[in-house]
């Protein structure tokens, strides 16, 4: 058998395309079972349909990615708190309702993904910088 993970779940705001979907299709071709689910991370309900599902039809859950991310580059004085709110949803609103939709299950990791973004400030990401900001503290 070859190492690594067997059977894997991912999730995203839309489906893979492109560079994405090539990954995905190498990952089948090497006995991989792959599942997509459409389901942004900030979306409890639609999370915990995800989390239902792998309960009751796919091995126990051992493991949790968390890496969505949104941009949307402008400067500040041309920042609405809709389009913060737009960024931070999935990175920084995802990471409490994951924890907290996996409290008694024994995971092996539960990994958080944040960027350097929030150390470099590149011009006109303050949001996603604030979104990295959130999930780090």
């Amino acid at each position: 058998m070859k190492p690594g993970a067997r059977h894997t779940v991912h999730t995203g705001r839309h489906a893979p395309s492109g560079e994405a979907g090539r990954i995905v299709e190498e990952c089948v071709d090497s006995d991989a079972r792959v599942h997509f689910r459409v389901a942004d991370a900030g979306d409890e309900m639609a999370m915990t349909m995800v989390r239902n599902e792998i309960a009751e039809t796919m091995p126990p859950l051992r493991g949790v990615v968390h890496a969505a991310g949104t941009l949307d580059d402008g400067m500040l004085v041309h920042q609405s708190w809709d389009r913060w709110r737009a960024v931070l949803h999935g990175k920084a609103r995802g990471a409490p309702g994951l924890d907290a939709m996996t409290p008694d299950t024994p995971l092996d990791f539960f990994v958080m993904y944040s960027a350097a973004g929030l150390l470099l400030g590149p011009v006109g990401q303050g949001s996603y910088a604030a979104a990295n900001a959130e999930l780090d503290a």
